[in-house]
């Protein structure tokens, strides 16, 4: 089992599924010659139809501010099935397919509804709107939207809430365009806001969760979407200020519309003192709508200086960590492929993950060529099972390092010694990672050893040698003097007898 890879990226969780939109017009130039990309194009296709189809009949259903009493609460809510699937579109596709698909629907619904074609351009921007904030807050957050996380579902709510909110400012439009009542366009824009917020908590909110997975995943197979970078100055400006332009709008749009509300109301006969009450109330509204916009507007302007002072900093932080990076990063080489002695990292399994040269030296295989194989393959079988042993004690967490000798074999078939040093690393929950394996070669030393036990056993021979032709010359030297004695006496004896035999015959 190879050491388990690092499970972040910039902090984030790398099973953590983050915006990576596909492009259209990358999709269309690949179609005539990629049938996944044409398969896409006709799930795209029919889901616009659907998105127009489902508008229309939206509009004869009149699902458009409906009343809703939940016991003492009493809200208009609007049910608008085409939102639906180009939030999904937003996510799993990108946002220029879900802009087209969501324009298209609105702006035939809009003229099928007898909107003037002028009107029903502009209306049709209402949806993309709504769409461009969960493009913006997912780009520039990086936010995950699988929303397996708590963390992840509580700005899933933020970020469509803000959404709704844009997406309402249409419905000015929608009610000038009809002629309706200040009460009707008020449930007409509760409705709106509500609608879509209840749509994505209560539809696409599971449906992210349950298929984003195997979606993404089907994505990389076909397609591989390229990362998405780190969010650059422009992104966080562009989305600050489109927040607070969508702040802005609404306000103004609110003031406008009370404004023409109350112009209505002057218009009829009413008394001198309700006709002052009613331009000072308008004229208050008024003021506190702008207010209101211009601290909407300074705010965003303030958050862009803050995003930019911030970016700066960060930046700075940045560079200084990836210089110290790079400069660790730089000695860790250095000494991983200098050092005098072999350095590998080897896998829960006993696969080479990564070796220096030296070592590579020492076993005379390449690097490619141990990446192939495991420690076990080029161990003499009579050094394996000690090994093995050792091992699994350090798995099992009865040891943290061993040494020992053993031969390797190398490439041209040989045996070396080497002085095997080894070390387990865990990962931040203690689990084990990979093995650091320190090789030394030292078969000139064993050979050298090899040479002075002979050395000593021939010394040992002479000594004994020596100790044996000693201790025989003292045997000798004992019978030479016994043999002289011996010869001393027989001569004597010799002398004695032809003593008597001269003396007995006279001599």
């Amino acid at each position: 089992m190879a050491a388990p890879r690092q499970a972040r990226i910039h902090g984030i969780p790398q099973e953590a599924i983050l915006w990576r939109p596909l492009s259209l017009a990358k999709t269309v130039r690949d179609a005539p010659h990629s049938r996944p990309a044409r398969v896409l194009l006709g799930l795209w296709l029919a889901a616009t139809l659907t998105c127009i189809a489902l508008g229309i009949y939206q509009v004869n259903m009149g699902w458009n501010g409906l009343p809703i009493q939940l016991g003492p609460l009493r809200f208009s809510m609007t049910i608008y099935p085409p939102l639906i699937l180009c939030v999904w579109m937003v996510f799993w596709l990108g946002f220029e397919w879900a802009f087209l698909a969501a324009y298209l629907a609105t702006w035939i619904l809009s003229l099928y509804e007898g909107m003037p074609l002028k009107a029903a351009s502009l209306f049709a921007l209402v949806d993309p709107l709504a769409l461009a904030v969960y493009a913006l807050a997912y780009r520039t957050a990086r936010l995950p939207f699988d929303l397996h996380r708590p963390k992840s579902g509580i700005w899933f709510i933020v970020v469509s809430f803000v959404a709704a909110v844009a997406g309402s400012t249409g419905s000015f439009i929608w009610s000038e365009s009809h002629g309706l009542s200040a009460a009707e366009t008020l449930a007409i824009w509760q409705g709106w806001w509500i609608g879509a917020l209840a749509q994505a908590l209560i539809l696409n909110a599971p449906v992210l969760a349950l298929l984003s997975g195997k979606l993404e995943g089907l994505k990389r197979r076909y397609f591989q979407p390229p990362l998405v970078a780190e969010p650059t100055l422009r992104w966080i400006a562009t989305t600050i200020a489109a927040g607070g332009l969508v702040l802005a709008g609404f306000l103004m749009a609110s003031s406008e519309l009370a404004s023409v509300r109350l112009s209505q109301a002057l218009a009829t006969d009413v008394s001198g003192a309700a006709r002052r009450a009613i331009l000072d109330a308008s004229y208050s509204w008024k003021l506190t709508a702008w207010a209101g916009m211009a601290l909407t507007l300074a705010g965003s302007l303030g958050g862009i200086f803050l995003a930019y002072a911030w970016n700066r900093t960060l930046f700075r932080e940045v560079r200084l960590r990836t210089a110290e990076f790079q400069e660790s990063e730089q000695r860790f080489r250095v000494t991983f492929e200098q050092a005098a002695v072999g350095i590998a990292h080897v896998g829960l399994d006993g696969q080479w993950l990564r070796v220096n040269q030296k070592l590579c030296d020492i076993v005379g295989y390449t690097r490619e060529e141990l990446s192939r194989c495991t420690f076990q393959d080029i161990t003499f079988p009579e050094d394996l099972d000690p090994d093995l042993s050792l091992v699994q004690r350090a798995l099992a967490g009865e040891i943290a390092t061993y040494a020992m000798e053993k031969r390797y074999i190398r490439k041209d078939g040989s045996l070396i010694w080497i002085q095997l040093t080894v070390s387990l690393a865990r990962g931040p929950r203690n689990e084990p990672q990979y093995f650091i394996s320190i090789v030394e070669d030292i078969n000139e030393r064993k050979q050298l050893e090899e040479q002075l036990r002979h050395s000593q056993k021939m010394e040992a021979v002479g000594r004994l040698a020596g100790g044996v032709a000693h201790d025989f010359n003292n045997l000798l030297t004992v019978i030479s003097g016994y043999s002289e004695m011996i010869v001393k006496e027989a001569a004597q004896d010799a002398w004695a007898k032809m003593l008597v035999w001269f003396k007995k015959n006279g001599a």
